[in-house]
């Protein structure tokens, strides 16, 4: 829905963003970014600065799980992971540098890694994407959807969805952050200035 699409792009960032005048990337989670000679590999540097709600780092290792949950088959989205499958998995350079490469050459696959993927926490995927013990299953992404179906995980972006705002069957409340890690970036100019937004829900 709607609403799904506006949460995401207010409380999760992508690598990059693609500026709506210029149409040029601009940075976002990335300080920088390269493609490889031949096209097909796709390098970030995530900036040291990109935080989570709890002030952890954002790190390499979170846009890995990202990836790890989003071509999972249980995730019940069979468009997204064929979307991601045309990737092989990021390789984890360092902290803060990270590695995709795609399988066939396509322009439009630097656009879904770098403008279409909300990055979010490795902290809280490994629950599901790791093993709870030697030779055991991962719970998977179809546990995660369930355990995330009315809510949202802790975000990195300018807004969040603070328990206490949400009216079940009546409305759905956006809360600006005010420790949000890029306000004082090129990005946050002119932007987020409402301290809330709420959707009212209409049986």
């Amino acid at each position: 829905t709607s609403l799904n699409y506006l949460a995401r792009e207010l409380m999760f960032d992508t690598l990059l963003y693609l500026h709506p005048n210029t149409q040029e990337w601009t940075p976002q989670l990335a300080t920088h970014w390269k493609k490889s000679a031949d096209g097909l590999t796709f390098t970030y540097r995530i900036n040291p600065n990109a935080k989570w709600k709890d002030g952890s780092p954002v790190t390499a290792e979170d846009v890995l799980y990202t990836y790890r949950l989003l071509v999972d088959s249980t995730l019940g989205a069979p468009s997204t992971n064929v979307t991601y499958g045309k990737f092989e998995e990021p390789k984890v350079l360092s902290k803060y540098m990270v590695s995709v490469k795609q399988k066939i050459k396509n322009w439009r696959n630097f656009l879904y890694f770098s403008g279409s993927t909300y990055i979010l926490p490795a902290k809280i995927l490994k629950k599901y994407l790791d093993p709870a013990k030697e030779g055991a299953e991962p719970l998977g992404a179809k546990q995660w959807v369930s355990d995330f179906n009315t809510s949202f995980m802790m975000p990195s972006g300018p807004y969040e969805m603070v328990k206490e705002d949400q009216k079940a069957g009546i409305s759905v409340t956006l809360r600006r952050r005010k420790d949000f890690w890029g306000w004082g970036t090129r990005r946050a100019q002119t932007m987020y200035n409402f301290d809330r937004i709420t959707y009212i829900i209409v049986q």
